[in-house]
């Protein structure tokens, strides 16, 4: 399987990719760049920002090499004046950022670095210097910057204002935009660039100065016209006219490879799909033709009984959860560890509610099963816990839900490798040309058996013609057989067979007087229902969205990590 994830992510890495900041996002960005008369820039750049996750904020300019960059310092929305710790390590930890800033610099690539401190809705203010900004070209002084270019996270709203030493206006200079849905124009002596969208391109100004008054401009396109940058710019833009054939072209080459990688992925994931199992020597099992087991599997391990009923598709995805779930509250219940008890509630119509009462104190040898409990207690008021009051702190912490479930499928995996269940096995796949390398999941004959049993005790539990032999079975081990009947989603059906195969059973049994499975089946899945819905609950005038050539310097990315 790692083979085969390892061909995929070459795959995927051909193809452009955009990183996802799920929640945390940029709401606006305000540049002011002022030139004095040497030609270095001072940018003040505010971020106005919702932060829910991340250590640190980071802005990188490529292509610096002629153009040093000098960080003055970071402010934030509360007034701290960040300490500039020079050079910046990214692997610290976020503690270790707190109220910090710095560089990292390689060559003409520069990251300046700020540490993120709370979450929330925050704007933090990036002060620096960026020297030799204007550009001396054969004929004359210029400028050609992208402020801003492949963000990691969308942004809403920015406006940039550029200043000079004299006012710019159309009678000194000559502007043009590209990267963005937008405007740029004169403006107050400046030039303004302002979006109507940005998404995470780039905002690239093209400007033209008159003079050569700037006294220690960047010398690195000195043998290059203006006017060809300006006509290189302008190719495949919209001051062009019209998309370029070159352009068209080169949509239609990258239409061609999408659509070809897109089905070389889709049959990759067929042909190296793992679903199902898969026993040695090629054997299978026929589940419903099994003969009945009436002993308990798996050596009375929920977790491993859980992980091969649901493999084997003796119960589907969509219940598995609350099926667990509930065989838990059973188990606790028969082992004294929590108790159940009705109240009614209700001025004049009355309802029966139950709640749930936890021993505080209770421990477990396993790792999973006392996270699950925590859970439990977590969402109590002293250690009594109401069934909404769960389903509302299942809704607020859904991830920790998702996570234990995960945990337990991987500590239960890893228990198979371990105790001779599974193997990993290397088979050979062929797609298109190429013969693959294919890392499987085989399950061994020791699986298997184990497997049969499973298969079996279902069959005994579903069985409506055993009745003799199941009212033979003393209650004690009926009220443990339950427990393994609602990780198959069979309780409430077994239960009625009890009736029917030993009338007193509900007397004798530690589940009396209580309709138990009801209960405890309606408690898990509407919390478990709860957390699954949280979780799927998310020019002088216009500028150009093309364009923009080669040649710039600045962008390079920027946003949280």
């Amino acid at each position: 399987m790692k083979r085969l994830l390892s061909f995929l992510t070459v795959l995927l890495l051909l193809m452009p990719t955009a990183v996802d900041a799920s929640s945390t996002k940029v709401n606006n960005i305000g540049i002011t760049c002022q030139i004095d008369q040497n030609g270095t820039a001072t940018f003040v750049e505010k971020w106005d920002m919702d932060v829910s996750e991340g250590t640190e904020g980071y802005k990188i300019f490529n292509g610096m090499n002629d153009q040093p960059l000098t960080l003055i310092g970071v402010t934030d929305d509360r007034g701290v004046t960040y300490k500039n710790i020079g050079t910046w390590d990214s692997d610290v930890s976020r503690e270790s950022k707190i109220n910090k800033c710095g560089l990292i610099k390689d060559g003409g690539h520069y990251e300046l670095c700020f540490g993120l401190g709370d979450y929330g809705t925050r704007s933090y203010t990036m002060v620096y210097q960026i020297e030799h900004f204007v550009n001396q070209y054969k004929d004359q002084q210029g400028i050609n910057y992208a402020f801003i270019s492949d963000m990691s996270l969308d942004v809403a709203d920015v406006t940039i204002h550029v200043t000079g030493m004299t006012p710019y206006s159309k009678e000194n200079a000559k502007i043009w935009a590209f990267g963005y849905s937008g405007s740029v124009h004169f403006d107050n002596g400046g030039v303004t660039l302002k979006t109507d969208s940005l998404g995470s391109n780039k905002m690239q100004l093209l400007m033209g100065l008159e003079s050569n008054s700037y006294t220690s401009p960047n010398k690195r396109h000195a043998s290059e016209k203006f006017e060809d940058v300006v006509k290189d710019a302008k190719e495949g833009s919209s001051y062009s006219g019209g998309m370029s054939k070159a352009a068209k072209i080169m949509i239609f080459i990258f239409i061609i490879f999408v659509i070809v990688m897109v089905v070389v992925i889709i049959a990759a994931a067929i042909v190296f799909s793992d679903s199902g199992v898969v026993f040695e020597n090629g054997r299978t099992i026929k589940g419903k033709e099994v003969t009945p087991f009436r002993e308990i599997p798996c050596n009375k391990d929920i977790f491993l009984f859980y992980y091969l009923a649901k493999k084997l598709d003796i119960i589907g995805v969509g219940e598995s959860r609350e099926n667990l779930v509930s065989g838990f509250i059973l188990k606790w219940v028969r082992d004294g560890i929590i108790t159940i008890r009705e109240k009614e509630s209700g001025a004049i119509v009355k309802k029966k509610n139950y709640d749930m009462y936890l021993d505080v104190d209770a421990k477990f040898e396993n790792k999973q099963e006392t996270a699950l409990y925590k859970m439990f207690i977590h969402a109590s008021k002293d250690g009594v816990l109401q069934t909404k009051a769960f389903q509302k702190w299942c809704s607020k912490h859904y991830k920790k839900i998702d996570d234990w479930f995960t945990k337990v499928d991987n500590v239960t995996e890893d228990s198979m490798n371990k105790n001779g269940y599974a193997k990993t096995k290397t088979i050979y796949k062929r797609l298109l040309f190429w013969n693959i390398p294919h890392d499987r999941t085989v399950w061994t004959d020791k699986a298997y058996d184990q497997c049969l049993y499973v298969w079996g005790f279902n069959n005994f539990l579903e069985d409506e013609d055993n009745m003799k032999e199941k009212a033979a079975i003393e209650v004690k081990l009926w009220d443990e057989y339950l427990i393994f009947a609602a990780v198959l989603g069979i309780a409430d059906r077994v239960e009625k067979q009890l009736k029917v195969a030993i009338p007193r059973y509900e007397e004798t049994s530690t589940y009396n007087n209580f309709p138990i499975y009801y209960y405890t089946h309606t408690f898990a899945h509407n919390s478990m229902s709860a957390a699954s819905s949280a979780a799927s609950a998310g020019q002088g005038g216009s500028s150009s969205f093309s364009g923009g050539g080669g040649g710039f310097s600045g962008g390079g990315g920027g946003g949280v990590r």
